[in-house]
């Protein structure tokens, strides 16, 4: 009772002190009504400095804010849900940024790891990422600014000697790849350079560490072991540390070689590795200390200079040297980029959504934010409770949007392992928790100060006047949440827009020709050893092969080729065209493939002119080969192709030598670069029955699923030789969707966002409307017991939210026009301002915000003016 008494006391006095009117009476029911347990929290003996008008402490701001939250549950569901939805997309992509991005490579000091390229002299925009071993070893020799430098390329190794052959991945390397990389092996020791040569004893191999325990169940006797690799003898000599990768792909690697197998050639030919015309080799360098990469640069093509001048019937070529970590990441750096900037307009609208509703709510608590004043709390305290409010929803929300991105974080994983680099290391390691930790703080205090420091500024006069039952929202209010609408709308334009030109654009490339019927094409790879597979051998086994595979019940045609379109495999190779001589240095190149008989009419390629390849085409009749429609369009300009002389630089068996051979035929276009966007580039085909070759696709038309087709075609193969494994098996659908994973990617995820982001908006614009008809429930009444039309009050309300949509897609549409150009790289045979999208995506929003507006607007022109005027 005595705290009662006090409590009067003061509030009396409060009013004696400071209001001229005895109108402005605070009652205790008032005073309890609003915060009676935080008033009397003024009061307490205990808590003399807030009575001396101190600030709280943050503890009893924290309990305050806690209670308030709880109290108030329905508005924290809600503020938690956008906020989880928000914090956790945020959270979840930047993992992916991180992953990708942000981390460095994991080698030691990876900052001076740097990929070597080759420029076309001629074609300053023609970069080749691979190298002629005969110039590494040049550059090796004659550079200055590499501490170390290696070349390695992947390799498909069948190892046999068990109950079934298994393919293994690997990687073929110069010996001091280990040391360029600054990794050692866990077990046994690193290659020696003498293993870089062929020996009398074999070849070295070194083992991943998944390889050695699934594979060879961990043994630690493997040291020494011998196995038997495409026919060839290999020595296990070590197994690296686990998690060690080289290179990083999406595919482990299994095991690396040296460069030895590649220089031991069974008919006598000259090996690769001695053919400075044969680029296939990647390069990887490490940089000196204190050496740059423009001065690494300026010094190898000074280098490159003298190989252009010591063998000028080569292509003169630059050198281009880049991070390896660029190199690795690629064209994927800005699409992620602007997929993190598009996740952060949704962070945004959700901030202005909740700062919305604090400004609703902070009006209906005008009364007890009065009587604290009253009380004595300055306004620094105020905002400092309400700021604690808001920085404890966000953490509430920040929590939950923590849970939702680790859901979200295997989902992206599992989309992201086809199309994005280092896609396995995507986790939510402690900078991800950092980086959702700093957000949500952020957050707190960017959805919170407006709020705080408008509600912080009331008159303690004003709102105990007219604040009434329900409170009002002053003009400074009204303003900042139409702002934050507006904004809302812009923002969610600008998104809906670039989400419209990806998914057009995919639309279109999923829709384009790739040159040939991609359905009902079942593929896979056979190696043929060359230990046991010479040019006989090779083309009797695929003479035999071939009527197997078509006698199989649903199989309808089956053939095969090496290039097969967006496969791995394949070849560029220069050539001569006898009508048209140009020096050897400046030999055109083209895609060259390596085809079965039956290749064409297999896979769907047209045949335009001429004739395709029959099994007369033999190794003792006439060289032919055929071409396709961009090779005569930029080659022959017009002239009959059938017939003409071309040279591809290769030649066949045992010192073969290049030579001409006829044009026979031309077929379509094929995009065989693994890019559907990208035009179709000149291509040479030559026969397998004039060019053996080990290593084929097989490709097979049958209606059946893989599954159950695949059993019959492993058997018929096991039946000519059992040691061969059906490598990469596949259809030529799953090819083709893998090489526009990147764009699926791309538009899914922009997507997600722009639907967010048009939800979100959506709310926010329906919360303000609806919160303006609350807010004006006495002067409808006003206005309808005066005469006024319920149509009337309908069309008000209704302008009232068109307006704000409209100057929000004003706004949008003028940002939308500068932000879509910077995504012109993303798109295909869609303009960055397609007015069509841009219209179509504004009267969307338009037709929304009319939706948001017409509920509360039909739920005004049904209010009972009597009750109106009655409850106020």
């Amino acid at each position: 009772m005595a705290s009662a008494v006090r409590l009067r006391t003061l509030a009396c006095n409060c009013e004696r002190w400071r209001f001229p009117s005895h109108r402005q009476l605070v009652s205790l029911q008032q005073l309890t009504h609003c915060s009676f347990g935080h008033a009397l929290a003024f009061h307490n003996p205990r808590n003399r400095n807030l009575t001396e008008n101190r600030v709280p402490t943050l503890i009893q701001d924290i309990r305050y804010g806690s209670r308030m939250l709880l109290k108030n549950s329905g508005f924290t569901a809600v503020a938690v849900l956008t906020l989880a939805l928000a914090i956790g997309a945020n959270s979840a992509l930047f993992s992916v940024v991180n992953a990708v991005l942000l981390k460095p490579l994991p080698f030691q000091d990876s900052s001076r790891l740097v990929n070597i390229r080759m420029t076309e002299k001629r074609e300053a925009n023609r970069i080749s990422s691979v190298v002629s071993y005969p110039d590494f070893q040049d550059w090796e020799a004659q550079s200055r600014s590499f501490s170390s430098m290696t070349v390695w390329d992947t390799e498909d190794y069948t190892l046999t000697g068990q109950a079934e052959p298994v393919d293994l991945s690997g990687t073929v390397a110069s010996a001091n790849l280990f040391s360029t990389l600054g990794v050692s092996p866990v077990l046994g020791r690193a290659f020696l350079p003498s293993e870089e040569r062929p020996g009398n004893s074999g070849f070295a191999a070194i083992l991943s560490y998944s390889t050695w325990q699934g594979r060879f169940g961990g043994d630690p006797q493997i040291l020494g072991r011998a196995l038997t690799l495409n026919g060839q003898s290999f020595t296990v000599i070590g197994v690296m540390p686990n998690g060690f990768q080289f290179p990083i792909q999406q595919d482990h690697v299994d095991l690396w070689t040296t460069l030895a197998p590649k220089m031991v050639v069974r008919d006598g030919g000259t090996p690769m590795t001695a053919q400075r015309g044969a680029h296939w080799l990647r390069t990887i360098a490490r940089l000196k200390p204190g050496v740059t990469i423009q001065q690494a640069t300026a010094g190898l093509n000074v280098v490159q200079s003298a190989i252009n001048k010591a063998h000028p019937e080569n292509r003169p070529t630059g050198i281009d040297i880049i991070p390896e970590k660029e190199r690795l990441v690629g064209d994927v750096n800005q699409a992620l980029l602007i997929l993190f900037a598009a996740v952060g307009f949704v962070l945004l609208i959700a901030c202005a959504n909740l700062a919305n509703l604090l400004l609703a709510r902070s009006t209906a608590r005008q009364k007890e934010i009065s009587i604290r004043a009253a009380l004595g709390a300055g306004r620094m305290a105020i905002v400092r409770q309400l700021l604690t409010e808001s920085v404890l929803l966000s953490l509430i929300g920040g929590a939950c949007g923590l849970l939702l991105a680790f859901w979200a974080n295997g989902a992206l994983v599992n989309m992201a392992a086809k199309s994005l680099p280092r896609a396995a290391t995507i986790t939510l390691d402690g900078t991800v928790l950092a980086f959702t930790a700093a957000v949500t703080i952020l957050c707190g205090l960017l959805f919170g100060l407006a709020p705080a420091l408008q509600t912080s500024k009331l008159s303690i006069s004003h709102a105990l006047n007219e604040a009434g039952r329900t409170g009002t929202e002053s003009g400074d209010q009204g303003r900042i949440r139409s702002t934050l609408v507006i904004s809302e709308v812009a923002l969610a334009l600008v998104l809906l827009i670039g989400s419209g030109l990806l998914i057009q654009s995919l639309w279109k490339l999923q829709r384009t020709d790739p040159g040939f019927r991609k359905d009902q094409l079942i593929t896979f790879e056979l190696y043929l050893p060359g230990s046991r597979y010479q040019d006989p051998q090779v083309l009797a086994f695929y003479r035999d092969l071939m009527p197997k595979l078509q006698a199989i019940p649903g199989v309808q045609e089956a053939s095969g080729a090496f290039g097969l379109p967006f496969a791995p495999n394949g070849a560029t190779i220069g050539f001569d065209i006898a009508r048209h001589p140009v020096p050897e240095s400046e030999r055109p190149s083209a895609d060259t493939k390596i085809v079965a008989p039956g290749f064409f009419p297999t896979m769907g390629i047209p045949l335009l002119n001429g004739r395709e390849f029959a099994p007369q085409d033999t190794l003792s009749s006439t060289p032919v080969l055929m071409v396709n429609e961009a090779f005569v369009k930029k080659y022959f300009r017009g002239e009959n192709p059938i017939g003409q002389q071309v040279k591809p630089g290769i030649g066949f068996g045992k010192d073969a030598p290049e030579e001409f051979r006829e044009v026979i035929g031309v077929v379509g276009d094929v995009k065989g670069t693994g890019d559907l966007s990208a035009p179709a580039d000149p291509q040479v085909y030559l026969p397998t029955t004039q060019g053996p070759i080990n290593d084929l696709n097989v490709v097979v038309r049958t209606a059946l699923p893989l599954a159950t087709i695949l059993p019959d075609l492993r058997t018929q193969v096991h039946s000519i030789d059992h040691d061969l494994p059906l490598l990469g098996v596949k259809t030529m659908s799953d090819y083709v969707d893998e090489s526009i994973a990147q764009p699926k990617l791309n538009t899914l995820l922009l997507g997600i966002f722009a639907g967010l982001a048009f939800i979100l908006t959506a709310i926010g614009l329906y919360g303000v409307i609806s919160y303006s008809v609350a807010q004006r429930t006495r002067e409808m009444g006003i206005r309808m017991a005066l005469g006024a039309q319920r149509g009337l009050i309908l069309k008000m309300i209704l302008q009232q939210g068109l307006r704000l949509a409209l100057i929000g897609v004003g706004a949008g549409l003028c940002a939308a026009f500068a932000l879509t150009r910077l995504i012109s790289s993303l798109l295909y045979e869609v303009r960055p301002t397609d007015l069509a999208t841009f219209l179509a995506v504004s009267l969307l929003l338009l037709g929304i915000a009319l939706f948001a507006s017409y509920v509360p607007a039909l739920r005004a022109t049904r209010i009972d003016p009597v009750v109106a005027l009655r409850h106020e």
